[in-house]
């Protein structure tokens, strides 16, 4: 399977939005008021979502953005490795109860649909300020009981725990991905497509995913049980870019 390649305009966009993304962390605990922290903290959110929809390259998933709010995330597993209970549909809260959203019509979108991947899509909109995840297909396969409404957000537990505290996008999507696939390393990298990449692309595609696999390797609980396959990742890319770099410049 072909992955479309990344822009180079897009990658660096995503490495003009990390200094920002730590300026907005350090800004939120200032903020005074649970409504303008959650305003700030969403801000947070979608600049997060911004940047893992520019990247590329990751084994078991594929990111992109669909307007400024939502973030489509199609996980590389056709045949689904578990069924979600039940409990994982949450009903809307008080205040979003009229919102269902948007379905997936895009070319885009379609296309995704025809490989049967297992796609979410992760939205924050800023007129509720908080994140919320829905399953976008394969509801039959993936959720035990198939009477249950679609339009219902799913209830996880790092969406819960982003009300109370600090919580990353990684985060999410780590849950994510974990439950559907079980995978090792839900971020493992695929270096056979970064590897055939073009040099100048490569270069800068391997930069940025430097940059955010090293900022979850930082932020990361000791407790988090990828943390070392990631560490080996970063290393691994690490001597590729500065290998790519070294090339680079010999060449000129």
């Amino acid at each position: 399977m072909v992955r479309p390649v990344a822009g180079i305009s897009w990658i660096l966009l995503t490495i003009s939005l990390i200094p920002s993304l730590f300026f907005f962390s350090q800004q939120t605990n200032e903020m005074l008021g649970a409504d303008n922290q959650n305003t700030t903290r969403i801000v947070l959110f979608l600049r997060e979502c911004l940047l893992l929809g520019t990247l590329r390259g990751f084994k078991h998933f594929e990111t992109m953005m669909r307007g400024r709010e939502e973030l489509i995330l199609s996980i590389n597993s056709p045949t689904p490795s578990t069924l979600l209970p039940v409990s994982l549909i949450n009903k809307y809260p008080s205040q979003a109860r009229s919102f269902h959203p948007p379905q997936l019509m895009e070319l885009s979108d379609m296309a995704l649909k025809k490989e049967q991947r297992v796609i979410f899509l992760i939205a924050g909109y800023a007129k509720y300020k908080c994140p919320y995840v829905w399953l976008r297909s394969c509801l039959d396969e993936l959720v035990v009981d198939n009477l249950v409404d679609n339009d219902n957000a799913l209830k996880l537990n790092k969406i819960s725990e982003w009300l109370n505290k600090n919580v990353s996008l990684w985060e999410i999507v780590a849950e994510i991905v974990t439950m559907t696939i079980h995978p090792v390393n839900p971020f493992a990298l695929d270096f056979e497509y970064i590897d055939q990449l073009p040099i100048q692309e490569y270069n800068l595609l391997s930069a940025s995913l430097l940059m955010f696999l090293e900022t979850l390797w930082i932020e990361a609980e000791p407790t988090v049980p990828y943390a070392d396959q990631v560490y080996e990742d970063i290393t691994k890319l690490r001597m590729k870019h500065i290998h790519q770099i070294h090339q680079s410049l010999k060449s000129k």
